[in-house]
């Protein structure tokens, strides 16, 4: 039996919110809002579609989040697809992470569908990438070595995953500014 959760639906033409988890309005809004925000930028920059439907639901308890996703205990957040699972809103701020968070779950469930025969570190890499805007890729960027499936996967800890996802993203904007397109990144 899955924990009781809330459940945020957000489409292009209108918004529906299914709640299983009292949710500040506040909180629901400033989810939405964001989620919304992120997915129309993304797809801008991206030349992609953006998703007609995201969902996001968030989880009232931590236990019940990693229940939920099978994550382990230092992971915000979880998306398959076009479904984004969040650890609970206050463990999210408590931590500072609401925002970064949010938008690269919705950058992962805009950009993916279209790197479908992408390595993982591509797509995480991309995500990264299109969930904070920053500068070219950097001198530096042309000696990192981009992560294995294994680290992006299934890393030792927080601290090892956050490094795999950060080569990722430096990875991508190396290709990226020697002009490959995301499709054709291997």
């Amino acid at each position: 039996r899955r924990p009781p959760r809330s459940t945020l639906s957000s489409s292009s033409a209108a918004s529906d919110v299914y709640k299983r988890q009292p949710l500040e309005e506040h909180d629901r809004a400033l989810v939405m809002g964001l989620v919304r925000q992120t997915r129309d930028d993304v797809a801008a920059r991206a030349l992609v579609p953006a998703p007609a439907v995201l969902t996001v639901s968030v989880h009232p308890s931590m236990e019940a989040f990693g229940h939920a996703t099978g994550q382990p205990w230092w992971v915000a957040a979880a998306t398959v697809g076009a479904a984004i699972d969040l650890a609970p809103i206050a463990h999210l701020r408590l931590r500072g992470v609401l925002e970064s968070t949010l938008r690269y779950e919705v950058a992962r469930a805009v950009v993916t569908p279209h790197l479908t025969s992408a390595p993982a570190w591509v797509k995480v890499g991309a995500a990264m990438m299109y969930a904070s805007p920053s500068p070219a890729a950097s001198p530096r960027d042309a000696r990192v070595t981009c992560p294995s499936e294994a680290e992006l996967l299934r890393p030792v800890s927080g601290g090892a995953q956050r490094e795999a996802f950060l080569r990722a993203e430096r990875c991508v904007r190396r290709e990226v500014a020697r002009g490959r397109r995301l499709t054709e990144i291997r």
